[in-house]
C-alpha cells in the first residue's frame, strides 16, 4: 500500500514538472518502484479543446518501435475504449486508468526488467499528438544489515573492560541505489568515521566511539540503511555489556545478637556487577553450604540478593558471619561485607557430686552436696532443683539446704534416693542439666503390702513370702525364726529358699504349738535389717463381715453401698450383697465382688418403695454373719443422698426406717434369672432353725444343772483340772470334749502340762489355750460368773491378778479349738448374734457338743486376743 502510494506521489509530482515545463517533450519524468511492488506512470489525456476529444493513447518502452499497451477510443468516443497489451513485456500486470490529467499507466507485481525508459503519445480528433517521456528506476531493498565487532563478534557476545576502545562495523548487504548507512546510539545520532565498498559488493560502515565507562553499560547502537522513500529504513542494533566489578555488598538484616538454636533468615545484596555477582556466606574460614541459601537476581538488573537460612550455636560466638560476593569472569573482583556474631544461648548446665564425695559409697544418715555448672550468655536471674521431676523446696528441718548453685541434702534416707537435676533460666529460656541418680546404700526393710496373716488348717501347706527392699541387694542373707508362747526358735537352712531379695518358707502346721509368729530377717554388706518382717500363723477360719458401710442414691437413680472389709480368716475373701424388698422380703438382686463394693442401677420414680440390704463376707472356711443395713426408704423426688449410715441406724436404736429426701425409686426390673434362688436356702433355713431349737433345749437343761451346784468346794475341784481335746471328723477346727482315752489316731495335749484331776467339771471353765500361770484360781473361775446371776459366791482367797498377755507372746488357739463363746456386739450398723449362742451369760461355760453345729469360727488377731483372755475378762 505504501509502494502504491509513493508511485502515485512521483506521477502527479511529474505531471506538474510537465505542466510547469511547458509541454516541453524533452523532459524525462523520473519514477520509481519498489520490485515486487506496484509503480503508476503518468501520462496527462486532456484534450486541447472539446471539440478535439481524445482517441488513442500508445506506451513504448526504450527504443522499441512498437508500442508495448495501448488504450483506443476511436470507434466510440462514448464508449469504455478498448485495451491492449504486449504480452511478451508487462503482459496482464500493466492497466490504463484515470483520466484527463490523472492519467496514468499502473504496472503490478514490478520486476528488475521492468526497468527502464517508457514514451506514452496521445493522439486527439484533429489536434496535434502529445508525447511523453519517463524513466522507471526498479528500487531493490539492502537485504542484510549487521552489526558486527572489531573481532568479529556480535555486540552481544562480547565483553568489555571499563576503559577498552569500541570499534563497531556496520556492513550492508544489496541494495539499488546504493543505500546510505548512518549510526544511533540510544536515541543520538553518531557521526560513522568510513565507509568502505567491499569487493563482494556489500558496503561497510566503521564506528570508532572510543573508551567505554560504566555509564555505557547497557547502551544500544543502532545502524540505519536506506536507499528510498518508498519503505522503511533498515536497522541492526546491539546492545553493549561490559564486564563490571561489583560496588557494594551488604548484609541487610540488623546486626543483633542471635540466639543459639534459633532459626534466621539473614539477607545479603550486590549492587554493580556484570554479569550479576556471585554471593557465598562465609563464617570464618568456612563456607557455608549453598544448599542453606536462596539467591535471585532482580530483573534486567545487576542486583543480586541471597537469603541465608542460619542457625548459630554456641561456638559461634565471636565469629565473622561473611557475605562475599564476586565477579567470576574477572580476577580480583571479590568484594565483602562481615558480621561478628554475638550469640546468646540459653544455659548449659551441668550437675555434679562434690569431689569429695564417693557417688558408689552413701548410705542412710550421710550427708551429700551438690554443684551446679552454668555457662549462660545473659547472665541467668534463677536456678532451681528437681528431685524425680518434682521442683525441690528449701527446707532446712529436712536437711534440705540450697545455695546459690550448690544443695546440700543432711541426714539421707532412702527416700532421698533418686534423679537430682539443676535448672537456671535467663531471659532465652531454661536450661536443665542431664539427671544425676543419687543411690543411696541402705540395710533391708520389709516391702510394703506383704500379707501378714496367714490362716492354716493343721497339716495343710503354705508358701510364706519374706520380700524386702535393700540397697545393695545383691548377695542377700535370710534367716528365720518361729516364736510362740513356749519357744524361739531358728528355722533350719533347707527349710526356706531364696530369689533375689525374696526368701520363700514352706510351712505346714501339725500341733497347737505350731501356731504362732514366723520372724524373717535378711542382711546386705551394710548389716542386718533391725526390724524383722513379721508374719502371724493363725488357724484358717470364717472371714470376720464388713464394716463402716455408707449408702449413696444419686439423682441417676443408681443404688452405691461401699464398706470396708473386715478380717479375711487368714484366707482370700469375698462379698456378697442382696437386696430385698422390705414388704414381702422379695429378692431384688443379689451381687457377689472381691471388694465390698456394689451398685445397683436401674431406680425408677414410682410409687414408694422400701429396700433392705443384706451384706456378708466369706472365704474357704466359710461364712460370716449377716449385717443388715438401715431400710432404705425413696419416694417422689430423687436428691443426692451420700455418706454413711448414722450411729443410731447402725446401733439399731431407731423404730423407722432410715428415710431419706431422695425419690422413691424402684428397679426398672426386678429380674432375677440371673442369680436363681436355689431351693438348699430354704433347706438351710430349715436345718438351721432345727439347730436353734436344740440349742435352745440344751442350754435350758444346762441353766437347770449349774442352777443345783451351789457348793465352793465343788465348783473348786470341777475348775481346777485340765481339759483334753480331740479333731473332730466333722469340722477342721477342734472341740473341746471330756474324754478318758483318745477316741482317734492322733491327739493333741495341753500346751503346759499340769496336774490332772477326776473332776469332770473343769472343762466348763479352764481354758486349755492358756498357761496355766494365766488360768485362774478359784477366786477368778466362772464362780464369779454365777456371783453376777444371783448364786451364792464361794469364799474366796484374793490373789494378784496378772497381766494380760499381748498378742506376740500368746499362742493362738490351734484349728478346731473353740474357746468360750464372746460377748454380744456390733459390727456395721447390724447386731450380731451368732446362731445357737444362747444370751443367757450364765450358759457361757457350757461346753459345745461334738454333733452340735455351731455357726462362726474364730477368724481374726482380734479374736483370738479376745478368745485367749476371755476367761480373763468375764471376772
Amino acid at each position: 500500500m505504501c509502494q502504491t502510494l509513493g508511485v502515485t506521489l512521483a506521477a502527479l509530482t511529474t505531471l506538474m514538472c510537465m505542466a510547469t515545463a511547458g509541454m516541453d517533450r524533452d523532459v524525462v519524468v523520473p519514477a520509481s518502484g519498489l520490485i515486487g511492488g506496484t509503480v503508476r506512470l503518468p501520462c496527462d489525456t486532456s484534450p486541447p479543446s472539446p471539440h478535439n476529444p481524445l482517441l488513442l493513447t500508445v506506451w513504448f518502452k526504450d527504443h522499441l518501435q512498437d508500442p508495448i499497451y495501448s488504450y483506443d477510443v476511436r470507434e466510440d468516443i462514448q464508449a469504455f475504449g478498448k485495451h491492449w497489451y504486449d504480452d511478451l513485456n508487462l503482459g496482464g500486470r500493466a492497466f490504463f486508468g484515470g483520466e484527463n490529467k490523472s492519467s496514468f499507466l499502473s504496472i503490478e507485481n514490478l520486476k528488475d526488467s521492468d526497468r527502464g525508459a517508457y514514451r506514452c503519445r496521445v493522439d486527439f480528433k484533429q489536434a496535434p499528438s502529445r508525447i511523453y517521456k519517463l524513466s522507471l528506476e526498479v528500487v531493490v531493498l539492502p537485504s542484510r544489515v549487521v552489526i558486527l565487532t572489531k573481532s568479529g563478534n556480535s555486540l552481544e557476545d562480547d565483553r568489555y573492560s571499563e576503559g577498552s576502545d569500541l570499534r563497531l562495523i556496520c556492513t550492508v548487504t544489496g541494495g539499488r541505489p546504493t543505500p546510505r548507512i548512518s549510526w544511533m546510539a540510544n536515541a543520538t545520532e553518531l557521526a560513522s568515521t568510513k565507509v568502505n565498498h567491499n569487493k563482494d559488493g556489500t558496503i561497510s560502515s566503521i564506528l570508532d566511539f572510543g573508551p567505554v565507562s560504566r555509564s555505557h553499560h547497557g547502551m544500544q547502537f543502532i545502524c540505519s540503511v536506506s536507499n528510498t522513500n518508498l519503505s522503511t529504513p533498515s536497522t541492526a542494533a546491539g546492545v553493549l555489556k561490559l564486564k563490571l566489578l561489583p560496588l557494594v555488598v551488604s548484609i541487610d538484616s540488623p546486626h543483633e545478637p542471635l540466639a543459639a538454636n534459633g532459626n534466621y533468615s539473614l539477607s545479603c545484596t550486590s549492587y554493580g556487577s556484570y554479569p550479576p555477582a556471585v554471593l557465598s556466606w562465609w563464617l570464618d574460614a568456612t563456607k557455608i553450604s549453598e544448599q542453606d541459601s536462596e539467591v535471585s537476581v532482580l530483573h534486567n538488573s545487576n542486583t543480586t540478593n541471597s537469603i541465608l537460612n542460619f542457625i548459630p550455636n554456641i561456638g559461634d560466638t565471636g565469629k565473622f558471619l561473611k557475605c562475599r560476593a564476586e565477579n567470576l569472569e574477572m580476577s580480583a573482583s571479590q568484594i565483602e561485607d562481615s558480621w561478628n556474631l554475638d550469640i546468646n544461648y540459653i544455659p548449659a548446665v551441668r550437675l555434679t557430686l562434690g569431689p569429695t564425695l564417693d557417688a558408689d559409697k552413701i548410705k542412710e544418715g550421710d550427708d551429700v552436696y551438690f554443684e551446679c555448672n552454668i555457662d549462660a550468655k545473659p547472665a541467668i536471674y534463677k536456678t532451681s532443683w528437681w528431685f524425680n521431676g518434682a521442683e525441690l523446696r528449701q527446707n532446712v528441718r529436712e536437711g534440705i539446704i540450697m545455695g546459690n548453685q550448690s544443695l546440700v541434702l543432711q541426714h539421707l534416707t532412702r527416700d532421698n534416693t533418686g534423679t537430682y537435676s539443676c535448672q537456671a533460666t535467663n531471659t532465652i529460656g531454661k536450661g536443665r542439666s542431664k539427671p544425676r541418680q543419687l543411690d543411696i546404700k541402705y540395710k533391708p526393710i520389709c516391702s510394703l503390702d506383704q500379707k501378714k496373716i496367714y490362716g492354716v488348717a493343721r497339716g495343710e501347706v503354705v508358701s510364706i513370702n519374706c520380700s524386702v527392699s535393700a540397697n545393695p541387694g545383691k548377695d542377700l542373707v535370710f534367716r528365720w525364726t518361729f516364736n510362740n508362747t513356749s519357744e524361739l526358735a531358728n528355722i533350719q537352712d533347707t527349710r526356706f529358699s531364696q530369689n533375689g531379695t525374696m526368701s520363700r518358707l514352706i510351712y505346714s502346721p501339725y500341733h497347737e504349738l505350731d501356731y504362732g509368729t514366723i520372724l524373717c530377717w535378711a542382711a546386705n554388706e551394710l548389716g542386718e535389717q533391725e526390724e524383722p518382717c513379721t508374719y502371724h500363723i493363725i488357724p484358717a477360719g470364717p472371714p470376720e463381715p464388713p464394716l463402716n458401710c455408707n449408702i449413696n442414691i444419686s439423682k441417676k437413680h443408681n443404688l452405691d453401698i461401699y464398706c470396708d472389709p473386715g478380717f479375711d480368716g487368714g484366707l482370700p475373701q469375698e462379698f456378697s450383697m442382696t437386696l430385698y424388698l422390705a414388704k414381702d422380703n422379695k429378692i431384688i438382686t443379689n451381687k457377689t465382688s472381691i471388694l465390698p463394693s456394689f451398685i445397683v442401677q436401674g431406680l425408677q420414680k414410682n410409687h414408694s418403695v422400701i429396700y433392705r440390704v443384706h451384706l456378708r463376707s466369706f472365704n474357704s472356711k466359710g461364712k460370716s454373719d449377716i449385717i443388715v443395713l438401715p431400710d432404705i426408704v425413696l419416694d417422689g423426688e430423687v436428691a443426692e443422698l451420700n455418706g454413711p449410715i448414722t450411729r443410731a441406724a447402725q446401733e439399731g436404736n431407731s423404730d423407722n426406717a432410715v428415710k431419706t429426701s431422695n425419690a422413691i425409686a424402684e428397679l426398672q426390673e426386678f429380674d432375677t434369672r440371673n442369680e436363681p434362688e436355689s431351693p438348699l436356702v430354704s433347706i438351710l433355713c430349715g436345718v438351721v432353725s432345727a439347730i436353734v431349737v436344740v440349742f435352745i433345749v440344751i442350754a435350758v437343761t444346762m441353766r437347770i444343772r449349774c442352777g443345783r451346784m451351789t457348793a465352793e468346794t465343788t465348783w473348786r475341784k470341777e475348775c481346777s483340772s485340765e481339759s483334753s481335746f480331740e479333731i473332730s471328723p466333722n469340722s477342721p477346727d477342734l472341740l473341746v470334749k471330756n474324754v478318758a482315752a483318745p477316741a482317734y489316731d492322733y491327739q493333741f495335749q495341753s500346751i503346759f502340762p499340769v496336774a490332772k484331776t477326776a473332776l469332770p467339771s473343769s472343762r466348763f471353765c479352764q481354758s486349755a489355750t492358756l498357761p496355766k500361770k494365766f488360768n485362774r484360781t478359784s477366786h477368778y473361775s466362772m464362780d464369779s460368773l454365777l456371783t453376777l446371776h444371783g448364786l451364792p459366791p464361794p469364799p474366796t482367797a484374793p490373789l494378784e491378778r496378772l497381766p494380760t498377755p499381748e498378742l506376740d507372746t500368746l499362742l493362738p488357739p490351734p484349728a478346731g479349738f473353740y474357746t468360750l463363746p464372746r460377748l454380744r456386739r456390733s459390727v456395721s450398723g447390724a447386731t450380731l448374734t451368732p446362731t445357737g449362742q444362747s444370751k443367757d451369760p450364765a450358759l457361757r461355760c457350757v461346753r459345745f457338743l461334738q454333733d452340735a453345729p455351731h455357726s462362726q469360727s474364730v477368724s481374726s488377731i482380734e479374736h483370738i486376743r479376745r478368745s485367749n483372755s476371755h476367761v480373763e475378762s468375764i471376772v
